[in-house]
């Protein structure tokens, strides 16, 4: 939040928070060895994720988000939830997890369509595509490495 406060980019910051926090609790993902390496990764994620929603010209936002959804589609669909070694879940609750992370991920896309039907609005639209794309991430590292 101080990021947020001295960049004035608080709603940027509460879509991702949002989206992040949201689903990311159902989908699992990397889980870094120290509570110093998380908070570094999850810093640099967030700053890259500014960077990208504050400079990215508008022209490229529709294309940009199309694709980021997209990807996070498709790891939502053939990867989640991720489990991690020290928290095992039931199948049950895998299969309950899939469901909210479908219903979270339904909502969120809809925002990202009804933002970009007005010009003003893409930005925002970007920042949720954008955080969905970064969980994907998380959640394809957490995979990779999660032995």
């Amino acid at each position: 939040m101080i990021i947020a406060y001295l960049m004035k980019t608080w709603i940027f910051s509460g879509i991702y928070c949002c989206v992040f926090i949201s689903i990311r609790r159902y989908m699992g993902g990397y889980h870094a060895k120290t509570r110093k390496n998380c908070t570094i990764i999850t810093i640099i994620s967030y700053c890259l994720y500014l960077v990208i929603v504050l400079t990215l010209p508008v022209k490229y936002n529709l294309i940009l988000g199309i694709a980021a959804i997209l990807f996070y589609c498709i790891i939502a669909i053939i990867l989640t939830p991720v489990q991690h070694k020290n928290n095992p879940i039931t199948k049950e609750k895998a299969n309950n997890n899939r469901k909210k992370i479908l219903l979270l991920s339904t909502l969120y896309i809809t925002c990202f369509i009804s933002l970009n039907s007005d010009i003003n609005y893409m930005q925002y639209a970007l920042a949720f595509s954008l955080s969905l794309f970064i969980v994907g991430i998380m959640a394809m590292i957490g995979r990779i490495f999660r032995d």
